[in-house]
Order: structure tokens, then C-alpha cells, then sequence
């Protein structure tokens, strides 16, 4: 993504795998010059307290761990006892902080 940062033809916004990779890349923004989320809008996913505490709040998308865990041991069981293995979707909750802007305006 570094190398993206430079390029003339930069992405208006990044979704990143978790909140540190967000995080870093607001550092290369930084240190770049780049301003988020005036020029580029930057989301994690995770929503760990790093997010909430950097210059720019990160916007990033939560879940709840202990739902995550009580669905897996469930699971387990449920493997265990000779119950066919499911799979479940626990959707997460988009949590917006100032690191998203608004889209830049299309060209017609």
C-alpha cells in the first residue's frame, strides 16, 4: 500500500484486514503528508482501543468476542457429538469515527 501512496491515481479510501494495519498506514499517511480522511479515507475492522485513541479516530467495524466464543464452543460440541457441522454468521457493527471523509466528486 505504500507504494499506492504515491502513485497519481490513489485509492479515495482503504478498507484494512484489522486496526493495526489502519493504524499503519495512517502513520505512512503522516508521514507522506497525506491528510486522512481529507485525502484518503482509511477503515479497520477490530475496533481495539488503539483505534479510538490515534490522532484521527478510526473508523473500523466490531464484534463481539464473546459472542465469537460461545458460537465456537457451541460448534464444537455440536462436532463432538456427532451433530453435522453448520456454519454461522455473526455480522459485525460498523463503528464511524473522523478517518472516513466523504467520496471525492466523479467526473462526468
Amino acid at each position: 500500500m505504500r507504494s499506492q501512496l504515491v502513485t497519481p491515481d490513489r485509492p479515495p479510501a482503504v478498507v484494512c484486514y484489522g486496526d493495526y494495519h489502519a493504524l499503519g498506514l495512517m502513520k505512512a499517511c503522516c508521514v507522506r503528508g497525506i491528510r486522512v480522511p481529507e485525502e484518503l479515507s482509511i477503515t479497520g475492522f477490530n475496533d481495539l482501543e488503539a483505534a479510538r485513541m490515534a490522532p484521527v479516530q478510526l473508523t473500523t467495524a466490531s464484534h463481539d468476542a464473546r459472542q465469537f466464543g460461545r458460537e465456537a464452543a457451541r460448534l464444537i460440541f455440536d462436532i463432538m457429538e456427532g451433530k453435522p457441522a453448520t456454519s454461522v454468521l455473526l455480522p459485525p457493527k460498523l463503528v464511524i469515527r473522523p478517518s472516513i471523509g466523504p467520496p471525492p466528486p466523479t467526473e462526468i
